[in-house]
């Protein structure tokens, strides 16, 4: 949760996906199709974000390649 403070909407959603997908598959998604609805329902819950919300993420954008690389960044620190 540390992570996600100070990101909001389709950000805060996505970027929270995106590190639980790591966390059990050892990679990133590569884009929404890979995510289960019930999964993005879960954690949109959980991050207060509506899933809907996740249409407006762009999957191959700057924001994602930064989303990737802060988690890295962050166990190395």
């Amino acid at each position: 949760m540390e992570l996600l403070a100070g990101r909001r909407g389709p950000t805060k959603l996505a970027f929270a996906l995106m590190l639980k997908f790591h966390q059990l598959h050892g990679r990133f998604p590569r884009g929404r199709g890979e995510l289960p609805d019930e999964a993005v329902e879960y954690v949109a819950a959980a991050v207060k974000v509506p899933a809907s919300d996740l249409a407006l993420y762009e999957w191959d954008g700057r924001t994602s390649k930064a989303h990737r690389a802060e988690p890295r960044v962050a166990s190395t620190g």
